[in-house]
């Protein structure tokens, strides 16, 4: 069986989807990943088969530019993302919040949600849809983001498979089988319905047969259609395990991780890790930052009593950490829940607000607004987050939940059945 995954042109929507796409390779299955050139470099790390396309598109700087424009209230959109997500035993968009959305609130959603993967889309189907044609997918298995895998879906007429990063966010656009107030043919923009009649393919309000989710079900929403769970079991990248590593600590370990998009996004007024680091140094804690090199540049002079790593698999480290601090990063969150780490989370960006309230519904973690940021919030929440039984407890509950779910070559058998 011939099996092609794409991912959106982050490594964030890359790494989950690399367990599957080797638990396919394992049981002898034949893989391509498909990507535009900022995520090739990555997909060709991690052993894949890459095969690059849509180059005339950069997703990661068509982002930025909306987020670092003076015009996006990136506050409201915080606020807009918390809103509308209610944690606890049963997770769930809050339907009439998205209701009471106010009109602008409407159209920052539409522009970062809508119009990057939109361009994102044309530039990759003038080179996915001929491969497609050429190497012939037997089927599909997409990140939410990419709307060019439902088209190559629809062009090919082979089963597209929907795999989820993390807490579903997409979860209300039209398009995905959620419960919105308009079809996908009316909310898409009028250039990606166009896209999706060039090619003569049907725009469904949900192309996807299945949806593959490693998230643990207390940190998901309620409603995803057609759910096929999957441990979730961590890709961070690769490297060399560094000696110390390997030795005792001296003091509890706190990592703290700013993840691979959210620094590019943000512009240097908004990077907040100086302040988390100078914080965390009031603790009698050992503080490692993995940070990449961009980041390195913003941070200044560092105290010596920071151990700053670049690029080191966090699958790696928290094994050996005693909390974590981070953006509210999907990845981010799954990898510490899957190590059973306390997490205090800081929602800076695209979805990270909704991921935050998620999260801090499971009871496994702590969340601090960036919005509202005072002296002491990071070092008052991390030794909670550290010294509380209920959330250690809560983030063993959560460790254990993940090793229940089915594993990815589990996950392989079902899905070679679509076929």
């Amino acid at each position: 069986m011939r099996v092609l995954f794409v991912p959106a042109a982050m490594r964030p929507h890359f790494y989950p989807l690399v367990t599957l796409a080797w638990a396919f390779r394992a049981a002898g299955h034949d893989v391509r990943v498909a990507g535009q050139p900022s995520i090739v470099e990555q997909i060709a790390r991690s052993g894949l088969p890459a095969v690059c396309v849509g180059a005339e598109h950069d997703l990661l700087q068509n982002m930025r530019e909306i987020f670092q424009n003076p015009a996006v209230d990136l506050a409201a959109v915080r606020r807009r993302m918390s809103r509308v997500a209610t944690g606890g035993r049963s997770p769930k968009w809050d339907r009439a919040a998205l209701r009471e959305l106010t009109p602008e609130e409407e159209r920052l959603r539409e522009q970062v949600t809508y119009r990057p993967h939109t361009m994102a889309a044309e530039a990759m189907a003038a080179d996915l849809v001929p491969f497609a044609r050429e190497w012939g997918p037997d089927l599909v298995v997409s990140d939410p983001l990419p709307y060019v895998s439902s088209l190559v879906a629809e062009v090919l007429q082979v089963p597209l498979v929907r795999h989820l990063w993390g807490p579903n966010s997409t979860r209300r656009l039209a398009g995905h089988g959620g419960p919105t107030d308009r079809t996908a043919a009316d909310a898409w923009p009028t250039e990606l319905v166009a896209l999706f009649e060039k090619y003569g393919a049907r725009v469904r309000d949900d192309h996807a047969r299945l949806t593959v989710d490693p998230t643990p079900t207390r940190m998901q929403i309620d409603d995803i259609p057609h759910r096929l769970p999957v441990r979730y079991v961590p890709y961070n990248g690769s490297g060399t395990v560094p000696g110390w590593l390997t030795e005792p600590a001296g003091r509890p370990r706190v990592c703290v991780t700013w993840g691979t998009t959210t620094a590019a996004l943000t512009s240097r007024e908004k990077y907040v890790v100086p302040t988390i680091l100078e914080e965390l140094l009031e603790l009698d804690v050992e503080v490692v930052a993995t940070l990449n090199r961009e980041e390195r540049e913003k941070l200044g002079e560092l105290d010596e009593r920071v151990r700053l790593v670049e690029n080191l698999p966090l699958d790696w480290l928290l094994p050996t950490c005693h909390a974590i601090v981070h953006q509210a990063g999907a990845g981010t969150m799954l990898t510490a829940a899957a190590h059973g780490v306390p997490q205090v989370a800081v929602p800076q960006a695209t979805d990270q607000p909704f991921n935050a309230a998620m999260l801090r519904g499971t009871g496994a973690g702590l969340t601090v607004d960036v919005d509202g940021f005072r002296d002491g919030d990071i070092r008052r929440t991390v030794a909670a987050a550290m010294n509380d039984v209920s959330v250690r407890e809560s983030a063993r509950r959560l460790r254990e939940e993940v090793r229940e779910q089915p594993s990815p070559a589990e996950v392989v058998a079902t899905l070679e059945k679509l076929v």
